[in-house]
């Protein structure tokens, strides 16, 4: 008997053919969380697809600082 591809299987392949997106989970909960104001300095350690830097970046805007990191060498390849 073969090996054949479940439905789930299929169901991948068919979106691994298109550009996965990275949405961040819970950004407006976390980045209020934070406290964060403008020209504070921030460090994000999960850079990730970065939108929660982004929205970080326009909550302390040109007069702060974000480090951004990420153990997934990728991760910066990721953002649009």
């Amino acid at each position: 008997m073969r090996n054949r591809p479940t439905s789930w299987q299929k169901s991948w392949g068919r979106l691994a053919l298109y550009k996965m997106t990275h949405i961040p989970v819970l950004l407006k909960e976390a980045v209020e969380g934070l406290n964060i104001v403008s020209g504070d300095s921030v460090l994000d350690a999960t850079f990730g697809g970065g939108g929660h830097s982004r929205e970080i970046c326009k909550i302390i805007g040109k007069s702060g600082t974000l480090i951004a990191i990420d153990a997934d060498k990728e991760a910066e390849k990721r953002i649009p």
